[in-house]
């Protein structure tokens, strides 16, 4: 994980197509009460998540997991369509 200080800035690069130049803007990470916090370097794998439902007692929706595999077909890719109370479960 990465400590993101309440004072951080980031320079955030969107292609409107492949003509363009990049749109290049800075993103202050502010708000009423700015607080440092922690954040992965890498996505949250299915089969992370997957261990973390197996061990944990959160309810989730299993109808999502045909959405999950369409996408995310095998436990190496990224999770995908989870709530933020899911994504807050597993952090915690």
């Amino acid at each position: 994980m990465a400590l993101i200080p309440s004072t951080a800035k980031f320079r955030q690069e969107k292609t409107l197509n492949q003509i363009s130049d990049p749109i290049t803007k800075t993103v202050k990470v502010d708000g009423p009460n700015p607080v440092s916090f922690y954040m992965d370097v890498t996505e949250v794998t299915v089969g992370q998540f997957k261990k973390f439902l197996s061990e944990a007692d959160h309810p989730f929706d299993s109808k999502l997991w045909g959405k999950f595999y369409k996408y995310s077909p095998t436990d190496k890719h990224p999770t995908i369509y989870v709530t933020w109370f899911d994504a807050t479960a597993y952090a915690e």
